[in-house]
């Protein structure tokens, strides 16, 4: 499972795609913008919820058990040939464990769930070649208002699953990496742990084998974290999700984090950043939301002025 990037391995760059439409879209656009750059691979990042939602489930979780829709990875594995790809997993946003959408970090109960997810992702990249990259979101303390759990029990049950799952990886050799994101301040109805850099050294100090997935956005609506304490953890970085916002917290729901195209003129440390991209030639996610606002030809040029900062 060793990981070694440097300055002549290929680049990764490409969008986060919510359906089989828009996934089909993107990488055509990444593959048209990088037709003239050397040593650079298209990558799309698929959150599996989301496709879900859009009438395209990659797996299904009955009876507790998480089971590959075949079908539909099968058309997956056709559309995505020549790219790389990245799976974004879901988190809980309701407490309901008929539906995967109630499982939670947070809950020691719940963690053979996850467990077992993570066992299935394994069969799927190795079966179908679909990359070797998966995020996760640290665990949510209050989900639309209601507490799932104390601060205390949520760090602790966090480490708990981390170490489980450290271990599963290293035991079983699954081939997999996995990176933690950081995440925004936390919300009246909504909080989430990793707003603050001793929540990722808390989570993680079991493991050897769980990394970081570093959101520029998420980082601007958080005071307590700066990029540079997640490059310093001593933690490999799987991926940066490259977006942004005017950096205005809000504190009664999602709406600041907006998840735009990011610029030289709205991302506090844009070419320190990249550079730090381009030495170590961690995979860049454009995780841009409404990406339809946005016609084929603008981001054409802007994934060709990234690769060309990049180069």
């Amino acid at each position: 499972m060793a990981r070694i990037r440097y300055w002549k391995s290929p680049q990764l760059i490409g969008f986060s795609a919510k359906n089989f439409q828009e996934l089909k879209r993107v990488i055509e656009i990444v593959k048209r913008a990088l037709v003239n750059k050397e040593n650079f691979i298209p990558v799309v990042e698929i959150k599996p919820g989301s496709f879900s939602k859009y009438g395209m489930p990659l797996y299904m979780f009955n009876q507790g058990i998480f089971e590959p829709h075949l079908e539909n990875l099968d058309n997956l594995e056709k559309a995505v040939k020549g790219c790389v790809v990245q799976f974004h997993l879901p988190y809980e946003n309701q407490i309901d464990l008929n539906q995967e959408r109630g499982l939670s970090i947070a809950i020691p109960e719940h963690h053979p769930f996850l467990l077992q997810r993570f066992e299935m992702f394994d069969e799927i990249l190795k079966n179908y070649g679909l990359g070797e990259t998966l995020t996760i979101h640290p665990p949510q303390i209050v989900i639309k208002g209601k507490k799932v759990a104390t601060f205390t029990e949520a760090l602790k049950n966090a480490s708990a699953f981390f170490w489980k799952l450290d271990r599963r990886i290293r035991i079983k050799k699954w081939e997999f990496f996995v990176g933690v994101e950081n995440q925004t301040d936390p919300k009246k109805d909504s909080a989430t742990l990793g707003y603050e850099i001793t929540h990722f050294r808390e989570m993680l100090r079991k493991t050897r084998t769980i990394g970081l997935c570093v959101d520029v956005g998420h980082r601007k609506l958080s005071k307590r974290l700066r990029i540079r304490d997640l490059f310093q953890l001593a933690r490999p970085v799987e991926v940066v999700h490259f977006h942004t916002n005017p950096g205005e917290w809000i504190s009664k729901d999602h709406r600041d984090d907006m998840h735009k195209l990011a610029f030289s003129d709205n991302v506090d440390g844009y070419y320190r950043l990249l550079e730090t991209v381009m030495v170590w030639r961690i995979p860049l996610i454009l995780e841009i939301s409404y990406l339809e606002r946005y016609s084929d030809k603008e981001l054409e040029n802007y994934v060709s002025d990234l690769a060309t900062i990049l180069e």
